[in-house]
């Protein structure tokens, strides 16, 4: 899942969370094609992902043909709220959902600052080079 606004981080969360496939935490614009072609190459390959998302599948056209469609989706909200938000796993997952948001942000700072002393350096390199070769 390679997200590029909205509610595809959501989704791309849960595909990752439920084990179906790989779900990027950045915006498709920002992922290259060699690191995409990777990522989809270990998924298609993986026997564990193949298997939870045969599970998934399976479980969804079942809930789907016992009930109607409105139904199912009540339903499922229903199952949610009573089994993942009163529970306090939804805190758990938003929890793990901002340290993985801070540890990206911060992981971002310091490239950028890395990436700003090395090109400082260079910079003064060069100078240098310049004012004593004259």
């Amino acid at each position: 899942m390679t997200p590029v606004f909205g509610d595809q981080y959501d989704n791309a969360f849960v595909v990752q969370k439920l084990g179906v496939g790989f779900g990027f935490g950045d915006k498709l614009q920002n992922i290259t094609a060699h690191t995409l072609a990777k990522t989809i190459d270990s998924v298609r390959k993986d026997p564990d992902i193949a298997q939870k998302a045969q599970a998934v599948a399976s479980q969804l056209r079942s809930s789907s043909s016992e009930s109607g469609g409105c139904e199912a989706i009540v339903k499922e909200i229903e199952s949610y709220w009573s089994n993942t938000v009163i529970s306090g796993d939804f805190l758990e997952d938003v929890h793990e959902w901002k340290l993985a948001t801070q540890e990206k942000k911060a992981r971002s700072k310091k490239t950028k600052l890395r990436n700003r002393v090395v090109l400082a350096s260079a910079m003064i390199v060069g100078i240098l080079a310049y004012v004593l070769a004259n």
